[in-house]
């Protein structure tokens, strides 16, 4: 199945890209994945998928440690 296909079956799934820009860069990608727990739900060769969900919970995890330390 390609991957079109699947985000139009699911439409909450995102790419490497899509990820980055739902997150303002790279960067913060990368801050999420290594500091609060952001993990693919596939990680091949030339596709890595996201589940929008996960994604929302590892940004709300990263407000909740900077509301708590102000």
């Amino acid at each position: 199945m390609s991957y079109a296909r699947i985000i139009a079956l699911l439409p909450r799934l995102m790419d490497t890209r899509s990820t980055e820009d739902y997150c303002c860069g790279p960067t913060m990608v990368k801050q999420l994945i290594e500091q609060w727990g952001l993990r693919p739900i596939e990680k091949g060769n030339r596709l890595t998928v996201y589940d929008r969900v996960d994604v929302d919970a590892a940004i709300e995890r990263k407000k909740m440690a900077e509301f708590l330390e102000a």
